[in-house]
Formats: C-alpha cells, sequence, structure tokens
C-alpha cells in the first residue's frame, strides 16, 4: 500500500462499474485493501496497452481466489479469471483519473452467483439503485436490464424497453435531479427481489 501514493496524484479520481466515483488516495487504498482481503492471491496480468495525448487505455486479466464475502457472494474457494479495461489520465508524471470496467456478470457466474441466483439478482437491483437511480448513469440500464423490460407503476404509463426505461428514469430525474434512494432490506426469492 506504501507504493500506492508514488503513480497516484493525491487528486485522484476513480469511476467503477460497481464501485462507483471514488476521490483520493486513500479510498483506492480502501478498496484495494477489500479486494485483497477478499482474494488474497489476486493477480493483474497486462494483456495489451495503447496510448495517446494524456491517455492510456490497459486490457488486463484478474485472477483470485475468494476467501471472504465480496459483494454479497460468499467465499467458495474458487478460482475467478476476469477481463479488465482500464482508462488512465495522466498528468504531471502521475495517474489523475481512471475508468475502469470489468466483466461483472461473468465474476457472479464464476463464483456460483450469477444472476439467476439469490445473491446475483438483489446484486442487480443494488446496482440499479446505487448507479442508475442514485447517479442517472443511463449507460448502466443496459447492463442491469434486458431489452424486454417492462416498467409499470400506477403513475406511468406502461413503458417498455431499454428505451423506455431511459425515459422513466429521465422523467424521475428532471422531476427530482436531487433525489436519492437507500436500500433498506431486500428480499429475494427465485428470481423475483423486492427492496424497500
Amino acid at each position: 500500500m506504501t507504493v500506492v501514493d508514488e503513480p497516484l496524484d493525491p487528486n485522484y479520481l476513480y469511476h467503477g462499474v460497481v464501485e462507483g466515483e471514488l476521490a483520493g488516495v486513500e479510498a483506492m487504498k480502501q478498496l484495494l485493501t477489500s479486494v485483497y482481503a477478499a482474494f488474497p492471491d489476486a493477480q493483474y496480468v497486462i494483456q495489451e496497452q495503447v496510448a495517446e495525448g494524456d491517455k492510456v487505455v490497459t486490457r488486463f486479466k484478474s485472477t483470485g481466489t475468494l476467501q471472504v464475502e465480496f459483494m454479497g457472494i460468499s467465499p467458495s474457494g474458487r478460482q475467478i479469471t476476469i477481463d479488465e479495461v482500464s482508462v488512465s489520465r495522466i498528468a504531471g508524471g502521475r495517474i489523475v483519473e481512471d475508468w475502469n470496467i470489468w466483466d461483472v456478470l461473468g465474476l457472479f457466474r464464476q463464483l456460483g452467483a450469477g444472476p439467476e441466483t439469490v445473491a446475483g439478482n438483489k446484486n442487480l437491483v443494488r446496482r440499479y439503485f446505487e448507479e442508475v437511480a442514485n447517479k442517472f448513469k443511463l449507460a448502466v440500464i443496459e447492463e442491469v436490464f434486458t431489452g424486454d423490460t417492462v416498467f409499470a407503476a400506477p403513475y406511468f404509463p406502461k413503458l417498455r424497453g431499454l428505451e423506455g426505461r431511459k425515459q422513466v428514469q429521465a422523467i424521475v430525474h428532471s422531476a427530482y435531479p436531487n433525489g436519492h434512494y437507500t436500500i433498506k432490506e431486500l428480499i429475494a426469492e427465485g428470481n423475483n427481489v423486492v427492496a424497500r
């Protein structure tokens, strides 16, 4: 962890598909600590790097064995391999910002907790609230919902498909731009999840 301070700018900013936005070197240390606690044998192997201007794109594989609960998934002792892509912005010889995309669905499936499982289903609903409802990341809708999704509520017309779901979020966000949802409880059985 002492080396983390060397490549990262003090005002470092991280954007993760699941982790959300993290500001500062200490926040990144906390994330890395939690990852290494869950996957103590974690290894990252760079497959390819491409750079232009102040950006470096790194495609890499992550491997590790889950030893403690991670993202609501119980430890299984299974080794996983995940494909990841990171876009880093460099300034003054340090990384000032990262955007990281990784195969979340692949992780769930390898750990036996795909979206067809209760834990996976809860994580999908949690991700919807955290990233779409709270942070208005409309692109995440395509990762959380299927193309035949249907939204039905007494105060909305029945809207279908990904574009209909995006329309719902845009309407709610325009009415309540500072709105925030806090999950109090998630109850799941089979492929049904109830969020309170």
